[in-house]
């Protein structure tokens, strides 16, 4: 039963008695399973809405104008695990074909699913098609269907229907994917704000041709590749989210404080011929420039985001590049700059509870984590609540590409934190209002406070005449 329609068909007293009934799993779905968390707590989460941290949505009129299927509940994230559980790669074109017919996409799975049904990428898609197609499960008999939804209504105001209405999300942190993007200047104002992409700007991952065209400068010298730096601050910084690097799935974070003359040299060689570069050569024109971009950023108010800890994707991980703790100089280098700490950090994450107790200016950012792994989240939460203030957390990120499994995405969040709270609550590490207060704190008001959401969207809607 929908919880919307119960309540307009119901009396206020009914609809008061909704919550208790829920609780109890006196229905059936995800929403009535909030299992160990505090019916105090979970009264909280499941009415809240949301300050989503972290989005790579594509814009609705993009979706439209491609075909969907089921595999928008999988492709992004859940399709690892299916690789890693023996899907072969020559799969994966196939499953990505809009031509194949949904159920023979589901053969080529099958053979995966009793291995992989278990892990947070999945539980997410099966959740979010419960609850948008009212479906059991995915599987055989409902691909097809799931399928002939999607088609059917991928339509304008769909995006806005799953992601404000469904899952109640205020608005939305955006890092746009699109090849050479630096900043999305269109965008829909009601759903989301967009972060400068820190990769894209940065060298030696600069989108060259882009930031010629957008800001009119040669980029011939390191001077001209300054001035084109500031010119996205100046004209974005005050809609902008936030600020976000990507790095670590190219290079380690560790950045020196490269000075201006070796950067010079280093910058008019890359021009001239970019593989006359060594790997460390390349490595300090990268510090050099992060650094300045930071700085700028800071000069600007605003929050930048760093990729830490675990890498999407299969058979590429690499502990040694993606570890926290070599952004304590970074940290230390600008004491004025909010730094948000991706993914907890994972596997790493004691490190980052670590800085964020230390260090003023850094912050931890869920997003991510709590499907990758649920019960490591758990504990985090735990640890972090009895150690860090309460203001420096923020739990909830989609990070999908497509809109459709951000609901499962967000449910698994709330009842991580829910349990999270609960454990510390019953283990005497938390009051029970303490607990109810971090719950808002955590999934709303520490991010409309931190990143200025309310300035940020009124400047972007002035701009774009919303």
């Amino acid at each position: 039963m929908d919880r919307r329609r119960f309540l307009q068909l119901t009396t206020a007293a009914a609809a008061a008695g909704w919550a208790l009934l829920e609780r109890a799993g006196v229905f059936d779905g995800e929403d009535s399973k909030a299992r160990g968390v505090h019916p105090d707590i979970w009264s909280v989460l499941s009415d809240l809405t949301v300050m989503d941290s972290h989005e790579h949505q594509e814009e609705e009129s993009t979706r439209l104008k491609r075909p969907v299927d089921f595999m928008e509940y999988l492709r992004h994230y859940a399709l690892s695990d299916f690789i890693t559980a023996g899907l072969p790669s020559s799969h994966v074109a196939m499953l990505n074909d809009p031509n194949l017919a949904p159920e023979d996409k589901w053969r080529l799975l099958a053979p995966y699913w009793d291995a992989v049904k278990n892990t947070g990428y999945v539980r997410a898609a099966r959740i979010a098609v419960r609850r948008i197609h009212g479906v059991p499960d995915i599987g055989p008999s409902t691909v097809g269907q799931i399928s002939e939804e999607l088609q059917k209504n991928n339509r304008p105001g769909y995006v806005r229907r799953v992601y404000a209405e469904i899952c109640r999300i205020e608005v939305g942190q955006v890092n746009a994917l699109e090849p050479n993007t630096i900043y999305r200047a269109q965008t829909d104002p009601n759903l989301f704000l967009q972060d400068i992409s820190g990769l894209r700007l940065m060298l030696p991952y600069l989108a060259v041709q882009t930031a010629q065209e957008e800001s009119g400068e040669e980029l011939g010298d390191l001077a001209s590749y300054e001035r084109a730096v500031n010119w996205y601050f100046e004209r974005y910084a005050g809609e902008a989210s936030a600020v976000k690097n990507q790095c670590a799935y190219l290079r380690s974070l560790s950045f020196d404080d490269v000075p201006r003359d070796v950067a010079e040299r280093l910058y008019a060689r890359w021009r001239r011929d970019r593989r006359s570069l060594a790997h460390s050569e390349l490595k300090a024109l990268g510090d050099y420039s992060w650094n300045y971009i930071v700085r700028v950023a800071g000069e600007h108010g605003l929050v930048v985001k760093i990729h830490t800890g675990y890498l999407a994707g299969n058979n590429s991980l690499e502990f040694a590049r993606i570890r926290p703790a070599q952004l304590t100089t970074l940290l230390r280098r600008f004491p004025n700059v909010k730094f948000d700490l991706f993914h907890m950090g994972y596997p790493f994450q004691h490190e980052v509870c670590a800085m964020v107790k230390q260090y003023a200016n850094a912050y931890v950012d869920l997003t991510w984590a709590p499907i990758v792994n649920p019960a490591g989240t758990i504990q985090f939460i735990k640890q972090f609540v009895s150690s860090c203030p309460m203001t420096k957390l923020f739990a909830f990120g989609g990070d999908y590409r497509s809109v459709d499994p951000v609901y499962g995405h967000l449910w698994i969040t709330k009842h991580v934190v829910g349990v999270a709270l609960t454990q510390a609550y019953e283990e005497g590490l938390l009051g029970l209002d303490d607990a109810v207060r971090a719950a808002r704190l955590f999934l709303r008001d520490n991010v409309a406070k931190v990143f200025e959401v309310a300035k940020r969207r009124e400047v972007l809607r002035k701009r774009l005449g919303s």
